[in-house]
């Protein structure tokens, strides 16, 4: 019975619309490299969350996000979600959007951008976290994950001379 009002549940909310504060990174599926990513938030930092709607790890991690999100926020960081979900897993990725609320800026990688985060940062395994200044620079190739609590928050503080 709790079961089915789980159910129930997940399926009101996927049903619904996206919370206001999802954003959707405008001509995202055009993007082939991680700096082309970048540059559209110069200027403020930005915290990255490299993730996949099947992944269990960066479902979990999910659950810790309430502090770093109000952090982040206090402090006019961005929150960049970057999924590897493929086009085949568009409707999966939009519905663990909506059943997490993960409020902040969105990408779906390109085939192109999935390369370059791969070949050029080293981005295989998931979930992952990177930290990245106002210059857009990466500053923290691999963050601690939000369960690390007031570590991450304290690493994103001393990162960017907070």
């Amino acid at each position: 019975e709790r079961y089915l009002a789980g159910l129930e549940e997940y399926y009101r909310i996927i049903a619904g619309y996206f919370s206001p504060g999802v954003k959707f990174v405008d001509g995202y599926e055009g993007l082939s490299t991680l700096q082309e990513v970048l540059s559209l938030f110069k200027g403020k930092p930005v915290f990255i969350d490299y993730w996949f709607s099947t992944c269990g790890p960066c479902i979990a991690e999910f659950e810790y996000t309430s502090a770093l999100k109000q952090f982040l926020k206090d402090n006019e960081i961005e929150m960049l979600y970057i999924s590897v979900d493929s086009e085949r897993m568009k409707e999966n990725w939009e519905n663990t959007i909506k059943r997490y609320n993960l409020e902040g800026n969105h990408i779906r990688t390109s085939q192109k951008l999935h390369q370059d985060m791969d070949i050029n940062y080293g981005i295989i395994y998931f979930p992952r976290y990177m930290i990245v200044n106002a210059r857009g620079e990466i500053v923290v190739e691999q963050a601690k994950n939000p369960s690390a609590g007031d570590e991450l928050i304290n690493q994103i503080k001393y990162s960017l001379k907070r």
